[in-house]
């Protein structure tokens, strides 16, 4: 995947007022404010029904505090909520959030437009035999004027936002001069007859949708002349426009009626306030807020799909990426109207208000999740230090992002903890096909500075503690030179860590380092793409010195000053002649003056396998290089290609009448280790040990004998005496412990 280099394009250039104040209101004051905020305040009663408002305010201010830190500090561009979370979060949870935003942005657009008909056919009753014609009619409606351009829509949102304005301005007024204190004072607790019968998560999933809405102002970000600007003052305003409208709601009308009506009749008192004049606004008024609401999630949702598309996350989503005039998403578009109609097709169908009530729930859920993304994202950005995190907006913290993720994440077990299993198993399963298919990102998200965050934490904390036994793990420096040449040497360094540790890939460049520093860059660029083609983990080096045993001390001499240091060398065996070519004793004696285990590797003549049954062959002579024999044998069965191994350790003893008590100390030692090895127990001369190796491991997939250091004056006998004891067809590897190993803890 790439990302465009392009500046943002701001599209319609529009501001604060038009694009994000006035889309975000008309979203929040919808459906909840007209025919439900009266029932549950009967229900719940003022105090309690504030309460819920509150807690609902708290999350999305929370969430706006979050999302308005971070896009003060990123170049915005289209895409919205996907754009903020993607950068910051990285292309895995950018596209889940972005795919499923788009599908909860298309299916809120049919959840406006059925409220828009059930609140006909509650105004005209005669016109409920019409109710599929209408829906899908308005459907059409809608679709038009977002295929018109942003610019359409914003022009019909003036006349929406000035009759919506009008409607509450007029029935809050008319509670007022209803409002009485003895009503107020009955209203202010629960009724007990009713409460006890609707949980509360009931009613506060009625309530939240009254506080959501802001997504829609924060998706149209590409079209705004100055995002990070508008957006934090827009959702701000919008929301405290929002929330003092829901609280005099709450407050007037719990003291203008009785509870019987608020719960009754919720939404034919909002009438009855007004004379018969002017009763029409009401009307007027819940008829705007729905359709704005569906045109707002109708102009959001195309600009996501675009966003998402034009990051190249999915190859099949590519033709969305296109814009026409001033950038408008066309095709985009057209699939939100597929979308949207095939809901009205199918909500035509059910039963009225069924359809809505199923919708609601499902659009709550995406949303919370959404949320939890956004604020966890600032939180990353912020706890991870990142210095390139300057935000504009000052009123943030880590402390506000983290109390955000918490109360999403609770707010979605208080209204459907099985709904909430599933949303995370949706957005789960995305992000793994995501993950799967091997991003690469060109923009640096900020999860790398998290990492840093705690990397600096548990290193300082690795480097404070005391290395025990018990806790050994194998950290492998593997000179693996010109890998490609060697790929048995890289395959047996990730075998022995086996997950458990780390892997060290190092390969030194002879010569002048000032002359050859373009061509180490080369070789460390070959190195790292070398890890990459083959699903590697592991760390790589490459150093230029003046010769190959400098080179490779000073790699080791300056990894083991680090709190993760290295404490297994692996050289290859060199075929062509007895020892390791070029190395010497000079260098093993190094590796182990620094607390390294030393492991040489003679690849064999017959490669096995992965998916047939092995052998490990461990020739024993004691605990000194036989615990890390077979700690290394049994790190290798971690992996899937020697997941079957047979393990045997075999002893060499020259008296046939000593067996019985070289038995009983292999099954005192198996016992003692707690692993599944096979004891056998030899008799040879000390002249014939080659013969009986030669004879019992012929046919093992991996032979493993101990040695120790030899000095330089007798270095070639060493290694030819070592070459005489390796059997030609299985892989050999020589090992020396440096006694720290421990198998019996």
């Amino acid at each position: 995947m790439r990302a465009s280099s392009n500046p943002p394009n701001r599209g319609h250039g529009f501001g604060t007022f038009s694009e994000v104040y006035i889309p975000c209101v008309l979203t929040i004051l919808g459906i909840v404010l007209f025919l439900r905020m009266n029932y549950v305040t009967g229900v719940a009663g003022i105090a309690l029904m504030t309460a819920l408002l509150g807690a609902a305010l708290l999350i999305v201010l929370l969430t706006i505090f979050s999302t308005s830190a971070v896009v003060t500090n990123l170049e915005m561009r289209g895409g919205g909520a996907y754009y903020v979370i993607s950068r910051v979060l990285g292309p895995e949870f950018g596209g889940a959030i972005g795919l499923t935003l788009f599908t909860a942005q298309s299916t809120a657009t049919a959840f406006h437009i059925l409220g828009f008909s059930e609140s006909l056919a509650l105004d005209f009753p005669d016109l409920m035999p019409w109710f599929a014609e209408i829906t899908l009619g308005t459907g059409i409606a809608v679709f038009a004027i977002t295929w018109a351009g942003a610019r359409w829509s914003v022009r019909s949102q003036y006349i929406i936002f000035t009759m919506l304005s009008l409607s509450v301005a007029l029935f809050l007024s008319g509670a007022l001069f209803r409002f009485s204190r003895e009503t107020f004072i009955s209203n202010l607790l629960p009724r007990r007859d009713t409460s006890g019968s609707i949980p509360i998560w009931t009613l506060f999933s009625i309530t939240f949708p009254a506080m959501t809405g802001f997504l829609v102002g924060l998706n149209m970000s590409g079209d705004l002349a100055d995002p990070k600007r508008s957006l934090p003052r827009g959702m701000l305003f919008s929301i405290a426009t929002a929330a003092l409208i829901y609280l005099l709601t709450v407050v007037l009308f719990g003291g203008a009626f009785p509870r019987d009506i608020l719960i009754e009749q919720p939404y034919s008192c909002i009438k009855t306030v007004l004379p018969s004049g002017l009763r029409w606004t009401v009307s007027a008024g819940i008829i705007a807020a729905s359709l704005s609401s569906a045109l707002g999630s109708h102009l959001a949702a195309p600009r996501v799909l675009q966003a998402v598309a034009r990051d190249e996350l999915l190859p099949a989503i590519r033709i969305f990426s296109r814009g026409g005039a001033h950038d408008e998403p066309r095709r985009a578009t057209l699939l939100t109207g597929a979308i949207m109609m095939s809901i009205l097709l199918w909500a035509s169908t059910a039963r009225v208000g069924q359809s809505l009530n199923q919708l609601a729930g499902v659009l709550s859920l995406f949303f919370l999740a959404t949320y939890f993304l956004l604020n966890f994202a600032a939180f990353v950005e912020s706890f991870g230090r990142n210095p390139s995190f300057r935000p504009q907006f000052r009123l943030f913290h880590w402390g506000t992002a983290i109390t955000g993720c918490a109360l999403c994440a609770g707010a979605g077990l208080f209204i459907h903890p099985w709904g909430l299993i599933g949303t995370v198993i949706v957005l789960g399963l995305l992000y793994w096909y995501l993950r799967g298919r091997g991003l690469e990102t060109v923009y640096g998200d900020a999860r790398r500075g998290l990492y840093y965050r705690n990397l600096r934490a548990n290193l300082i904390a690795l480097a404070e503690g005391q290395d025990t036994p018990r806790n050994w793990r194998p950290v492998c420096l593997v000179f693996s030179g010109y890998p490609e040449s060697r790929l048995h040497l890289v395959s047996y360094g990730c075998w022995f860590e086996a997950g458990a540790g780390l892997v060290y890939l190092v390969r030194v460049l002879e010569g002048d380092p000032e002359k050859r520093l373009n061509r180490r860059n080369e070789a460390h660029a070959q190195l790292r793409q070398f890890c990459a083609r083959r699903g590697i983990q592991a760390f790589p080096i490459v150093l230029t010195a003046p010769d190959l045993t400098s080179g490779i001390q000073s790699v080791m001499q300056t990894l083991a000053s680090t709190p993760a240091a290295p404490n297994l060398a692996i050289f290859g065996w060199s075929t062509r002649q007895p020892g390791m070519g070029s190395l010497s004793s000079e260098v093993l004696r190094f590796a182990r003056s620094l607390d390294m285990g030393l492991l040489l590797l003679r690849p064999g003549r017959v490669t096995t396998q992965p998916n047939t049954p092995k052998r490990i062959d461990i020739w024993w002579r004691g605990l000194k290089n036989g615990a890390l024999m077979m700690l290394l044998a049994h790190l290798l069965t971690w992996n899937w290609e020697w997941k079957r191994s047979r393990i045997r350790i075999l002893r060499v003893i020259r008296d046939p009448d000593d067996q019985p008590e070289a038995y009983a100390e292999l099954n005192e030692l198996i016992r003692r280790s707690r692993m599944n090895v096979e004891p056998v127990v030899l008799t040879a001369p000390d002249n014939g040990l080659s013969d009986i190796i030669f004879r019992e491991s012929a046919d093992a997939s991996l032979v493993m004998l101990g040695f120790e250091l030899p000095d330089s004056e007798h270095y070639r006998e060493w290694a030819e005496h070592l070459s005489s004891l390796m059997p030609p067809d299985p892989d050999v590897v020589l090992v020396h412990g440096t006694g720290k190993e421990d198998i019996f803890c």
